[in-house]
């Protein structure tokens, strides 16, 4: 994008211009290192292939989320930072393309799966005003809007073919076995601070984290595994996410990494469902041995922990908490992203102490109190969309291509996000580690379906994002 690369040129100069009076005129170091941050990330986000820009992103999501409070702190704009700038990047090329001849389409994602989410950040922008906290509000229904674009427009106009949608997933994909790979050798090196409370987390903040990312992504790995020759890599990063998912102790993570692994085996790999089944009958007796086995029951108290089943670790308690709360406001709720402000603010006093952290850990209810029953429907009408997308795209295939498998992984992908959300709070947290990969996995999940569909009678390839106009 010449263009763009000029632009970049241009207001680089000014900007290192601006800051070197300031550095020298006020003796100031700290503008040389804002200085140099964001010409490192406008120089990546600008100048690298678009299949990579999903891995800075992810790595920026990481480190904000970091179990570090120094690093998360530090960086907890840097994730923003990189969204507009994609955002930017985008602009331009549409620009430039524009300014050639060429006709930009758009048209493909315009579905009722795509617009229900939108509705809702709308919304949560317009009603802001009448939220307890209406600033935070404002702010985070907009950085949600941000994060929308980014997933449904700025990046897929760069996928022209599904192999680009596969260089995506595999790319960020990438993410999370490096991360696994390099904290498991700090792990055996005796780095500190990578358990907490006897369950595994690495650099994440908290054992959840770990365990709901290693759901999120094992049907990439699945259909990777299947589809590709098995080196010693893949072989590494897949026990990794295992030990990951299973040391977290995340019993959400376990049921969403089985539900999603057993759809997308039951629709590509029945054949081999068989061997699934039975190592997951395997897995069920070496339960049986450890926990008669092992002293004191400790098996049963890390996995199962059946003192806290019922209730899920205090969940129980706050989610009746919340639904009280939303009979005060039950229109519009409490403003968007207000959740956290609600505990800040003693609203969650009779909860327990057995329960941590300061969301409700249910997306879908948590969605219900910020935006009360407009927001919950929101959130439904999408869910209820996509599910009939994926039923009428997914079932009965005329021929399993690789297409289809690859589409089946992204639905893998996403189903695993909707179960998780039933005990994590992300869907609409634009910082979360997980709100990224699952909404650029349903807009990529659109694309297959309306632009790389091989799989299903009568179908006929879409119109090209971009065409030379004659």
């Amino acid at each position: 994008m010449p263009l763009a690369r000029h632009l970049l040129q241009i207001v680089s100069f000014l900007f290192v211009a601006w800051v070197g009076h300031e550095v020298v005129a006020q003796q100031n170091e700290g503008y040389f290192f804002i200085l140099f941050g964001l010409l490192m990330l406008a120089g990546m986000v600008f100048f690298i292939e678009e299949a990579y820009l999903p891995m800075i992103l992810l790595a920026t999501l990481l480190l904000s989320n970091s179990y570090s409070y120094s690093v998360s702190a530090k960086s907890f704009y840097v994730r923003f930072a990189v969204m507009a700038l994609i955002v930017l990047r985008t602009g331009l090329g549409s620009f430039y393309r524009r300014s050639q001849g060429e006709i930009i389409s758009h048209g493909w994602y315009q579905g009722v799966s795509f617009w229900g989410i939108c509705l809702l950040a709308a919304l949560g922008v317009l009603v802001s005003p009448f939220s307890i906290a209406p600033v935070l509000s404002f702010q985070r229904a907009l950085s949600l809007l941000l994060l929308l674009f980014v997933c449904f427009v700025s990046l897929p106009s760069a996928a022209h073919s599904s192999k680009e949608v596969e260089n995506y997933l595999v790319h960020m994909w990438k993410v999370l076995g490096a991360v696994l790979i390099l904290g498991f050798l700090a792990l055996f090196m005796g780095l500190p601070g990578l358990y907490t409370v006897s369950r595994l987390r690495l650099f994440l903040g908290n054992p959840n984290q770990l365990g709901h990312w290693a759901a999120l992504f094992f049907p990439i790995w699945i259909w990777m595994a299947m589809n590709e020759k098995i080196r010693w890599q893949m072989i590494l990063c897949g026990v990794a996410m295992a030990a990951a998912l299973v040391l977290s102790g995340s019993r959400g993570a376990l049921l969403a990494a089985g539900i999603a692994m057993t759809i997308q085996a039951t629709l590509c790999y029945r054949r081999k469902l068989g061997a699934l089944i039975c190592s997951g009958a395997i897995l069920i007796g070496v339960h049986v041995i450890l926990d008669n086995g092992l002293p004191d029951n400790s098996f049963q108290e890390f996995w199962v922990r059946g003192d806290t089943l019922l209730t899920g670790s205090g969940r129980t308690d706050v989610w009746e908490v919340a639904k009280d709360l939303m009979k005060n406001r039950p229109l519009i709720g409490y403003g968007f992203g207000s959740t956290e402000y609600l505990f800040q603010q003693g609203y969650f006093s009779e909860v327990p102490d057995t329960f941590q952290g300061g969301h409700v850990h249910n997306g879908y209810l948590e969605s219900a109190l910020d935006m009360g029953f407009v927001g919950i429907f929101c959130i439904f009408l999408f869910v209820g969309a996509w599910l009939s997308l994926a039923l009428r795209h997914l079932l009965r295939p005329r021929i399993k291509t690789k297409s289809y498998e690859l589409t089946c992984a992204i639905a893998g992908v996403v189903i695993a996000g909707l179960v998780s959300n039933v005990f994590e709070s992300w869907i609409t947290s634009v910082g979360s580690l997980f709100a990224f990969p699952f909404w650029f996995s349903v807009a990529l999940f659109l694309l297959m379906i309306h632009r790389f569909n091989d799989w299903k009678p009568g179908f006929r390839y879409a119109q090209p994002f971009s065409s030379q106009s004659g």
